[in-house]
């Protein structure tokens, strides 16, 4: 029986007349940590929105859990930040604990999300009161909540300072190591990504390369997805 969580076949999608994917092909595998990287208007959200059914391709097929996306109905199994989800509005007048029950659950599920995130201590705090970072793990518990076996996350740390993206990502690790949960991080920051993921998948239109990223993101395929100008060395650490 597959393990892959994801699948894409052959996706190729068009905006009016200009191709904007062409023949992906790509598995997201249980227990994966997979970065989606490439620069600005690659295709990566397109991609993403054909991955969960909010686009249909012009050619080929999505499938979740095995399933054609367009049938499929367990949406429990996958939880999701959205871009910017966590800059919250200083109007907008909920507190940490009713944000994330909005995401189901009763109140040991909700306080279990939160700690699992390290905000329980915020529960009863105003959302727009929490850091950028703050907040983002707020959003994160409210996708836990339903314990989903994929979390997808959209550009996550934009608005991020900095020390908030290191524990930010600390905390995606530790989520996809002990709880075992795959990961979709969607991102164009690909000095980061690389650095934090299990595996890449580099898009620009097409799928440039696929795997570790110690592996593949050097050379001739970070010169294909921004263009020659650009080299970049990944280091381990």
């Amino acid at each position: 029986m597959s393990s892959s969580l994801i699948t894409v076949e052959n996706v190729s999608f068009r905006y009016n007349d200009e191709a904007v994917l062409e023949h992906i092909n790509l598995s997201i595998e249980a227990g994966d940590f997979l970065g989606l990287i490439g620069p600005n208007g690659s295709g990566k959200t397109t991609l993403l929105k054909i991955m969960i059914g909010l686009l249909k391709p012009i050619e080929g097929r999505a499938f979740l859990f095995g399933q054609p996306v367009e049938s499929f109905t367990q949406w429990h199994k996958i939880g999701y930040v959205a871009q910017k989800a966590g800059l919250v509005s200083v109007r907008f007048p909920i507190s940490v604990v009713e944000l994330v029950g909005m995401g189901g659950g009763g109140k040991r599920h909700i306080r279990k999300a939160l700690e699992a995130v390290g905000m329980e201590e915020k529960q009863h705090a105003l959302i727009a009161e929490l850091s950028g970072g703050q907040q983002q793990r707020v959003f994160i518990a409210r996708a836990l909540v339903s314990h989903p076996e994929l979390l997808i996350l959209d550009e996550p740390t934009v608005g991020v300072d900095v020390d908030s993206q290191i524990k930010f990502y600390e905390l995606l690790k530790r989520l996809n190591e002990e709880r075992n949960l795959t990961l979709l991080l969607v991102s164009h920051d690909v000095s980061v990504v690389a650095h934090e993921v299990k595996t890449v998948a580099c898009i620009n239109k097409t799928l440039i390369c696929h795997g570790n990223p110690h592996q593949v993101l050097n050379g001739d395929f970070i010169q294909k997805l921004y263009g020659k100008h650009l080299r970049m060395v990944v280091h381990e650490h």
